[in-house]
């Protein structure tokens, strides 16, 4: 019997010799995180985001007018060690 009769010969795929295959589509890349927000909930950021400057804003102003208020407020001289 000559070598190799009555066996089937396998064949190796292509990709696996190192030919050329066509390759998948890669995945479309992910939504921005942004994407499914909608419009009402940009509005809230929106407000909510100049409540918290605007409450910023308060607590500076009164820093910044405490040296002047508090001797009023408490009816002593602007030296004074109280103040």
């Amino acid at each position: 019997m000559p070598r190799g009769a009555g066996v089937d010969r396998v064949r190796t795929p292509r990709s696996v010799r190192g030919g050329l295959t066509a390759q998948p589509p890669s995945p479309a890349p992910p939504a921005a995180w942004y994407s499914g927000v909608t419009r009402a909930q940009w509005v809230v950021l929106a407000v909510a985001s100049a409540g918290w400057v605007f409450d910023a804003f308060e607590g500076q102003l009164f820093n910044i007018t405490r040296a002047h208020m508090l001797p009023e407020l408490l009816g002593t001289a602007k030296d004074a060690p109280e103040v």
